[in-house]
């Protein structure tokens, strides 16, 4: 053995006996050998670190003993470049609690770029934890108040609910700051919305009955400055020319101001309301035995959620809103003249 690697091989038992360090047994033959001698020749070829910390470059694992891993320098790629043929590309794992797994910060650019080179493939994934009932969290700065999310996309921006097909309950949600659910989304397309549905036009969009694989069937909805129930139906006069129109049970206490309209249905006959809604009915008279009557029954809305919602027909266009419109294109008004332009992030 040359001396050469006889002094590399002392120098190795050294550093294990007097610095405590871990000695490295490159080949896992239980022994400190010329394998052992050319892995320190190559370290001590590298360049020297402009840092002190004592990190652990020979082995597979990196000790901070609390002094911060930081890398320095300009690169015209990546800072740190890491390549896995197979597995995940970088693993980190917080042990602290409240800690995080891993903390991105940019001065100028993007804070985080992340691409998956296999298309079949997500970009990127949130989980909370490796339990079952894990959540993740994408949120903007919690202590900026004028802090924004954008979410960015070039083709489909995609939210899926219910991705492991288990028919457990899953939701879109949107709470406010008192935590108070305000939307709501399930899996299975029911929406919950806490307050006003504005639109400038509701539409219902169904396959044509007629011609399912060719056409779509569109109706719009009726509006009205007053917050209305409608009810209806058809009914036969018994001997006398009456009848008595059932309601259901609720009636009475979420409607108010009781509007009616009656129809005869092949023939005539001067019929009218003898008896308004009371205990959940009213009474038709003045009509022929065996006659058909379609009836329609308008109730204005007075439960206690109506009542807390501040409705207002005709409401005057505050401070930066005046000048503004919900849809300038319609009125030949460029963009700038939307709502949302001083709101977008």
């Amino acid at each position: 053995m040359s001396c050469f690697f006889r002094f590399l091989i002392f120098g190795v038992l050294f550093l294990a006996t007097s610095s405590q360090a871990q000695v490295i047994d490159v080949d896992g033959d239980g022994k400190v050998g010329p394998q052992e001698a050319i892995a320190v020749s190559k370290q001590w070829h590298q360049s020297a670190s402009k840092s002190d910390n004592n990190h652990d470059h020979l082995g597979q694992t990196w000790i901070l003993d609390n002094n911060q891993m930081n890398i320095y320098g300009s690169a015209s790629n990546a800072a740190l470049w890491l390549t896995n043929t197979s597995g995940m590309g970088m693993g980190v794992t917080s042990e602290g609690t409240g800690a995080y797994s891993a903390y991105f910060r940019s001065i100028e650019g993007p804070g985080i770029l992340v691409h998956a080179a296999d298309d079949a493939r997500p970009d990127i994934e949130l989980g909370g934890s490796e339990s079952a009932n894990d959540n993740g969290i994408l949120s903007s700065d919690w202590d900026d108040t004028d802090s924004d999310l954008v979410l960015i996309s070039n083709d489909t921006l995609e939210l899926r609910l219910d991705n492991d097909n288990n028919n457990n309950s899953s939701f879109f949600r949107i709470r406010n700051g008192g935590m108070i659910s305000i939307c709501e989304l399930n899996e299975s397309g029911d929406m919950n919305i806490k307050g006003q549905y504005l639109s400038t036009l509701k539409t219902t969009h169904v396959d044509h009955p007629l011609d399912p694989s060719g056409k779509f069937l569109n109706h719009f909805s009726v509006d009205s400055p007053e917050v209305l129930n409608i009810y209806s139906g058809n009914v036969v006069l018994d001997d006398k020319g009456e009848a008595v129109v059932e309601l259901p049970e609720y009636f009475e206490a979420y409607n108010s101001d009781y509007r009616y309209h009656l129809t005869c249905v092949g023939g005539y006959a001067p019929v009218y309301v003898a008896e308004e809604i009371q205990d959940g009915h009213f009474r038709i008279g003045g009509g022929k035995s065996g006659l058909k009557v379609s009836w329609e029954v308008t109730g204005v809305r007075k439960d206690p959620s109506i009542k807390a919602d501040s409705t207002c027909v005709e409401e005057a266009k505050q401070g930066d809103e005046k000048g503004r419109f919900l849809a300038p294109e319609a009125y030949s008004q460029p963009q700038e003249k939307s709502l949302w332009v001083d709101n977008l992030p």
